[in-house]
């Protein structure tokens, strides 16, 4: 967890360029977490949070950081093992399918790929850490107020946060992740 928060801390220092200063966006919003395969037949669907930390200095190519938290519940009470927290860090890249000048466009649809790094507890109590990749579709509408730029997005990911590493024993965990999130330039 230490070289988790090491890492974190060496990212947002490269963010505080002040080149790079106004073309930053935290975003936060909620996020609806579809399990898939094996992971549905322990789990329930849930409501749960993302946050977005991204520069979007290159007009087609944005990228940063994202969050994920789940609380995650039992398909019933007979079930003996089940996944209980789900939280996602993962390095982004979007790419935007838009024409020359994206700043000015007001619906922006994109391609997202994340790689994540994840901690997922179980009643199972093997570790935590994972390692997986996730990709996307996704839509954003831009607007100007209060003298600011915002950005509301929509987006699907399928995930499997696990995929590359994962404790043994543990099952490959897959979802379909559908979020909705507001964005602010900082």
């Amino acid at each position: 967890m230490k070289r988790l928060f090491y890492l974190l801390f060496f990212l947002l220092l490269l963010y505080n360029s002040p080149q790079l200063e106004s073309q930053i966006y935290f975003g936060l919003g909620p996020s609806y977490l579809m399990p898939q395969t094996n992971f549905k037949e322990v789990n329930k669907e849930s409501i749960g949070l993302n946050l977005q930390l991204e520069s979007r200095v290159f007009c087609k190519l944005w990228y940063g950081l994202r969050f994920d938290y789940h609380s995650l519940t039992k398909v019933d009470e007979i079930t003996p093992e089940y996944f209980e927290e789900y939280f996602l860090v993962s390095p982004q890249v979007r790419y935007n399918f838009i024409g020359a000048d994206c700043y000015t466009s007001h619906l922006i649809p994109y391609l997202q790929f994340l790689f994540n790094i994840s901690s997922i507890k179980g009643t199972d109590e093997r570790d935590r850490l994972g390692l997986g990749l996730s990709g996307g579709l996704g839509l954003s509408f831009g607007f100007e107020l209060f003298k600011k730029c915002w950005l509301l997005d929509l987006n699907g990911i399928y995930a499997a946060p696990n995929a590359i590493l994962r404790a043994d024993g543990r099952q490959n965990l897959q979802s379909i992740n559908i979020s909705f999130t507001l964005s602010i330039g900082l």
